[in-house]
């Protein structure tokens, strides 16, 4: 409904093409709800959560590595216009499934971690190893920007790059690690 171009549905009927692509184009919300549907697909048809969460974390290597060279195929050439629209930046998705979906997936494969070692020793242990693991990826990214070789020439690194997206995901690892060390340290008190 956030994108609906009037009130009125009778006026949505009369739209003009471009304002129904505009309501149905794939925003934050729908990447979210699309990646987490095909998450929860995948658990119904594998039946196992080792190969489930082995899957999605292949799954994000695959969609980073995958992105520079999806990111600049037309995709209405391949698919349905509103299904197209979908698959990468080109015409009006402002979050498409190439590179974002990595990001859920990334995140789901994490939170089966986190519940596996909560309320254990180890929880510190993978909040360290998250944090440090941050640290280097953004560091690394920084690096790679500088190396005289790549492996695709990009036109837009901030969108497709794996580079950027290492220093996007390092910074969030290295947030979540440290301020799981600030509430650990602080022990912030609900204040109602």
């Amino acid at each position: 409904w956030l994108h609906l171009p009037a009130w009125s549905f009778q006026t949505v009927l009369h739209t003009t093409r471009e304002t129904i692509l505009y309501f149905l184009r794939c925003d934050v919300l729908q990447l979210i709800a699309l990646s987490l549907l095909f998450s929860l697909f995948l658990c119904i048809a594998l039946r196992n959560k080792k190969l489930v969460i082995a899957t999605l974390l292949f799954l994000t290597l695959a969609i980073i590595f995958v992105t520079p060279f999806v990111y600049y195929v037309d995709p209405r050439r391949y698919l349905p216009v509103p299904l197209s629209d979908y698959v990468n930046g080109m015409h009006s998705a402002l979050f498409p499934l190439f590179p974002w979906a990595a990001y859920s997936f990334a995140g789901t494969f994490l939170g089966w971690i986190y519940l596996r070692v909560r309320n254990t020793e180890k929880e510190g242990r993978f909040f360290a190893f998250l944090a440090t693991t941050g640290i280097l990826l953004f560091i690394g990214a920084f690096f790679l920007f500088y190396v005289p070789w790549q492996y695709y020439q990009y036109v837009d690194p901030a969108r497709s790059s794996p580079r950027h997206f290492m220093m996007k995901i390092g910074f969030i690892f290295f947030m979540l690690g440290g301020l799981w060390y600030y509430e650990q340290k602080k022990k912030p008190q609900d204040s109602t």
